[in-house]
């Protein structure tokens, strides 16, 4: 809530943007000796002040304040509390570590938007407040969340060396389907687009990826429109691209699509993976990670390439590993960009979303706005398991919820109770194919 600090809105409406039922706020004086602090509890609902106090504490016993507050709440409030619920004391540490570890912990909400060098130094931060106090618990709970942030959001080299490795192969699979098109008119299953126009479309993202690695971002049809809504932008482009695009001659696509492939590979093959790269396609001022526009060129190849061999009648088996790399690499970077605002307004949800054999994410949503964060013991509402290939295409908007669960592809469970969960996540993904 350290966003709130300096904004003069008042407490009924930060309760109602946090969706909390009451707001604490108050005032800390350091006087000669004492910690001075004036509290009051306000009723969201009513907006009207249940409570208020003031507290002095001698110097050296800051961090107290917190417990001694929230006893005194409770007893203002004539709330019993049980044996097993007694509020502890908390540990007695120097003020100036409480108050380095109080601006630390403020950061934590931001962390998950933070570069990988704002991430380090925000773990360092928590490294340095340990030194001085080894067995403060709060700050050793602190630097785990930021730690797990760190792991989560940054790749190990491994990671980005394993999505260049499976390009080459997962390009070269599609790159020959498209040249074996014979009527590039035949439709496609699900899009008014025929191969055709996909083998184009990969050709043009090919080159356009290439392009933005290699620091000349343009949007695939020149220049990118100025929409803020993600899907219409991202349609336009797409539109543009196609009308911007040759003649499909499946030949033609297919070595432009080769082609374009190895350029991007050029131009990645020696930068790491947290470099970040311009992608105006996806918003103005849109940066990704260069190891997440890998892992978005593997899901191109992939998933277009599911669609052709589908039109074509063709088999076209997903490598499982392909598939969990996609999901790892571009899942938490574009479910905040790609989420339905419409279809998830009002929505109050999280969902831990649990790749069999690779990563788990939480998706949260709050009135159509959307944040993927680790798994780090906050609730969840219900976890969804799945195998890597049935995520991919669930999340590529290629299937629903259903078919994989029928299948034993897919769970949902309801996290309290353990329950197939009926809560539907079909809207969650994407609202139009791309």
């Amino acid at each position: 809530i350290s966003r709130f600090e300096e904004d003069p809105m008042d407490a009924v409406r930060v309760g109602d943007q946090l969706d909390v039922e009451g707001v604490l706020e108050g005032t800390i004086q350091k006087l000669e000796g004492v910690t001075r602090v004036s509290v009051q509890l306000t009723d969201v609902s009513r907006g009207a002040i249940v409570w208020s106090d003031r507290l002095d504490l001698p110097e050296g016993r800051l961090f107290e304040v917190q417990d001694e507050i929230a006893r005194r709440v409770v007893e203002g409030l004539r709330v019993k509390i049980g044996p097993t619920e007694k509020i502890q004391r908390g540990q007695q540490v120097p003020d100036d570590v409480m108050e380095d570890y109080l601006g630390a912990r403020a950061q934590l909400p931001e962390a998950i938007r933070m570069s990988p060098e704002g991430r380090r130094e925000l773990v360092a931060r928590f490294d340095r407040i340990l030194e001085r106090a080894p067995n403060f618990a709060r700050a050793i709970g602190a630097r785990a969340y930021a730690r797990a942030v760190l792991n989560f959001q940054a790749p190990s080299p491994g990671g980005h060396e394993a999505a260049r490795a499976a390009l080459p192969a997962a390009a070269e699979r599609t790159v020959e389907l498209v040249r074996s098109i014979r009527d590039p008119a035949t439709p496609m299953r699900g899009s008014d687009w025929t191969v055709g126009e996909a083998a184009a479309h990969l050709a043009v993202v090919a080159r356009a990826f290439a392009a933005a690695a290699a620091g000349r971002p343009v949007g695939p049809a020149g220049v990118a429109p100025d929409l803020d809504d993600f899907h219409e932008r991202l349609a336009q482009v797409n539109a543009r691209a196609l009308a911007a695009a040759p003649d499909p001659d499946p030949a033609l696509l297919a070595d432009r699509l080769g082609d374009g492939i190895a350029a991007f590979l050029r131009v990645v093959a020696e930068r790491p993976g947290e470099d970040q790269v311009a992608t105006p396609w996806y918003g103005r001022g849109v940066t990704c990670r260069l190891d997440t526009l890998t892992c978005l060129a593997i899901g191109e190849v992939v998933v277009h390439g599911y669609d052709i061999a589908r039109a074509l009648r063709r088999p076209w088996p997903i490598d499982p590993e392909h598939a969990r790399l996609v999901v790892a690499g571009v899942f938490p970077a574009m479910i905040p960009l790609t989420v339905d605002t419409a279809a998830t307004a009002g929505l109050r949800a999280a969902y831990e979303l649990r790749v069999r054999g690779g990563p788990r994410f939480v998706v949260r949503f709050h009135d159509g706005a959307a944040t993927v964060e680790p798994p780090a013991g906050r609730p969840v509402d219900c976890w969804i398991s799945a195998d890597p290939t049935a995520l991919l295409l669930l999340g590529y908007g290629r299937t629903g919820p259903w078919g994989p669960i029928a299948r034993g592809r897919s769970a949902q469970r309801d996290s309290q109770s353990g329950r197939p969960s009926r809560k539907s996540s079909g809207k969650i993904w994407a609202r139009k194919r791309c």
